[in-house]
Order: C-alpha cells, then structure tokens, then sequence
C-alpha cells in the first residue's frame, strides 16, 4: 500500500487521439463542455482522479502541438466489459497551442511517454513537474487554472468509510447533495469543494467546504415560527440558491454529540412549494464477502418504526385534507430510511452515496418477510442480495422533487409539532427548508398555451 507521502507527489499523462477524435476534443475543450471516456483497465492504470495534458492530431508539415490540460475523474460504473469510465472536465485550453519547438528549447521531449490507444504511461514525477514549471511559464497567463486542477488531483474529496466520524460526515454530505437535487441546484459543484483533510477538526459537513461561506440569518417572509425556531443557529447555516429559476435552499446542521459518540444522522426536508415534509433516517451497512452491503437492524431501529409508528397513526387521526393539486401525493408516508454503504472507492467524487431507500411501513413489513432471513448467516437482514425493491438515489430524489412523497399540507401541520420535540435529540439532524417559485418548476406543469 502506498504512504500517503507517496500519494501526494503525484504525476500525470500526456496523450494523443486519433486524429478526428482529436479534433472534436478540441472543439468541446474551446466550448468547455464535459465528456465521458473509458479506458481499458489493462492497458490504463487511472486513479480516481487524473490530470491529462492533451496533443493535438500531426498538422501537415508533421508537427505537433500540445493544446490544453483537463481534469479526469472516474464516474459510477463501467462503459464496457473491463473498461471504467471516466468524465473530462474542466478544460484548460491554452491561448495559442504550444509547439513541440517551444518545449524542447525547455528542455521537454516527449518521445517515448506519449498515452495513446496502445496503453496509459504516467509520465516520471520529475519530467512531470518539470512540464508544469515550463507550461505555466509559456503560457503564464493560463498558470492559476493549471494550479487549480492539480489542487483538485490532491484534495481528498470522498469521504466515504472508515472511522464513525467519516460515517456521520458522508452522511451529513448525502443530505446537503441531495437536497440540492431537490432544488435543482449543482450538487457536483458544492460537493467537489470538499477538503476531506480537515476531517478530523470538523464539527459539521460544512467545515469542509472550502469556498461557501456560511451565511447570514435571512428569514424568507412567509417563515412560520417552527421555521425560524428551525433555523435560527447562524453558525451552522448555509444558504444555496440560483438566480436564474428563484429556487433557494436553506440547510442547517445540529450536532448535540461529538461525531465520535453520535447515534446516525436525520435529514428534514421541507418544500414551501408543496407545504410537504420528508424524514430520513441514515443507517450505515456493512460489507462482507458472501453478503455484499447489508445492513443488520438492531434495538435502536426498532424503537425509531415504534415512534414512526404512533407519529404516523397520530398525524392521519388528526390530519383533515381538503385535496389540492399541489398535494396530491402516492402516499402520505412521511418516513424514510437510507441504508448507505460506509465506503465506494470507485464512486465519482461528486455523486451521492451509493444505498437502498424505502420508506418506513416497508422496511418494517420486508423484516417480516422470509427474505430477510435468507442471507447465509443467522439473522434478519436486508441488503442488496435479498431485498431487491428499494429507491436508488435517482428514483428517491425523482419522487421527492415532484412533491410525489412526502406529507399532504395537512399532515405537515401535525408534523411540525414533531420537528420541534426533535430539538431534544442526541444526535445530528440535517434540517433543509426547499423554497421554489410555482413559476419555476416543471412539476406543477405551470407552462400553459398563450
């Protein structure tokens, strides 16, 4: 295994394409697009996260030139048998292309460690820093956005597995990513901000963003006295929003124990558009070799689906609904689990954590069923091998950005009173207020013939 001393002096690849194949490169790299690639993973030995400096296709004469650098980062699954995919991004293209001729009067020679069809070769560490010393001074101009990216290659931005810490910290990373796809904000560019380095001083997820302040308390006008209750502690607050579509998110992280010694995280989601609340409950699984990602229930799930329980049969005796297009729902189930996998190391850095979401009445009922004792060892428990109806991390956020789950605005109202007795928990609580103008979202079908 290497020493995380190794791992920080890192070195990259130069690499040339098949002459179209080449070109279109270059045309995405001007309009500054994203594309995704795969490389065989025989012949290209990638890490999760690379820095390519790209060639352009021989001119006429035989020339060559080297046209930009871009960033590569490995995304979820595969393009093919033995090929992981990867996605290019953030091009920087270099004003004027630089001439083979510029590179060896610097002393750079190419011949021999050029990365092509034929396979990867990752460029020596010193011929590599002596490459990025002499591009950043042909093309100075261009030096702050190459740093930046080779920032990025260094900068541990997964946390996911290991120490009950990184538990809780992935978890409170899920629910700010999610909750962002609720609004249609980009997670990817809140969560590649992530500096995982400073895990070990942080209190909350938001200590390691490295580039979102944390905001000044700024009540929404129609915020109902729970709400400003809800989220009234500026140092633990950040504002999200867009200016163009007028969705805005407001997240505020709880933490009443040291991360060490907390029990899991909760996330409240309330979305003003749709008067809708959502509970999730995070629960880390395990991996073993014959079971895969499990997750095995214990004596404190049982006491959270018995208080589910009687909140769920409390909120429908009381819950009187005058139906509304707005809140119309599949069900009016406000409780749900999701059971995370403590570590991906394959998973693109920016997406959310891999898992099996289901809301609370069928969980309880799955660890009634033979299924969940079908596993080869002794035990109930419900992972991917036996329980195969769940919400993946697109169908969940799919259903709840559509107001399709979740409270009716009658059930809201009863529900309320429990978000306010949840202030006396122990452990951290994820708590997201989701304002979207009617005007803005797709989902209320709004659009209408002149």
């Amino acid at each position: 295994m290497a020493k995380k001393a190794d791992e920080k002096a890192y070195s990259g690849f130069v690499v040339e394409f098949e002459p179209e194949r080449s070109n279109r490169l270059a045309e995405w790299m001007s309009a500054g697009f994203d594309i995704s690639d795969s490389y065989s993973s025989d012949d290209w030995y990638l890490r999760k996260k690379e820095i390519f400096f790209v060639l352009s296709p021989k001119l006429d004469d035989g020339s060559r030139t080297l046209l930009g650098a871009v960033y590569v980062e490995r995304m979820h699954g595969t393009g093919g048998v033995r090929k992981p995919k990867y996605k290019l991004t953030r091009p920087v293209l270099f004003e004027g292309a630089i001439s083979f001729f510029e590179l060896e009067q610097a002393g750079i020679d190419f011949s021999g460690v050029i990365s092509n069809s034929a396979g990867g070769i990752r460029l020596p560490l010193d011929f590599w820093n002596r490459l990025v010393i002499t591009v950043c001074l042909l093309r100075a101009g261009q030096a702050e956005e190459l740093s930046h990216l080779l920032v990025l290659v260094g900068r541990d931005t997964q946390l996911l597995g290991g120490t009950n810490r990184l538990d809780r910290l992935a978890e409170q990373r899920d629910a700010v990513g999610m909750v962002l796809d609720l609004a249609g904000l980009d997670r990817s560019a809140m969560l590649k901000t992530v500096d995982a380095e400073k895990s070990e001083d942080a209190d909350v997820f938001f200590d390691l963003l490295t580039n979102h302040p944390y905001q000044e308390r700024s009540l929404i006008e129609h915020d109902e006295y729970w709400l400003q209750q809800l989220l009234s502690d500026t140092k633990r607050e950040m504002q999200f929003q867009d200016s163009e579509s007028g969705a805005k998110v407001k997240v505020r992280i709880t933490d009443k124990e040291p991360l060490e010694t907390a029990l899991g995280v909760d996330l409240l989601i309330y979305q003003s558009l749709y008067n809708s609340l959502i509970f999730v409950q995070y629960k880390a699984m395990e991996k073993d070799a014959q079971d895969g990602w499990f997750y095995r229930p214990d004596a404190q799930l049982k006491l959270q689906l018995n208080a589910m329980g009687a909140a769920r049969k409390a909120m429908r005796k009381r819950a009187v609904n005058v139906p509304t297009l707005e809140g119309q729902r599949l069900n009016d189930e406000p409780f749900y689990f999701k059971l995370c996998e403590r570590r991906k190391p394959d998973a693109a850095e920016a997406s959310l954590v891999q898992g099996l979401s289901m809301n609370a009445i069928h969980l309880e009922e799955f660890l009634e069923m033979p299924q969940a004792k079908s596993g080869p060892k002794e035990g109930v428990r419900i992972g991917y091998k036996n329980c195969h109806r769940y919400f993946n991390n697109t169908e969940f956020v799919t259903l709840a950005k559509g107001g399709w789950i979740g409270t009716t605005a009658a059930g809201s109202e009863f529900m309320k009173e429990v978000v306010t007795a949840s202030f006396e928990r122990k452990h951290a609580v994820v708590y997201a207020l989701i304002e979207m103008p009617e005007q803005s979202t797709a989902q209320l079908r709004k659009k209408r013939k002149a």
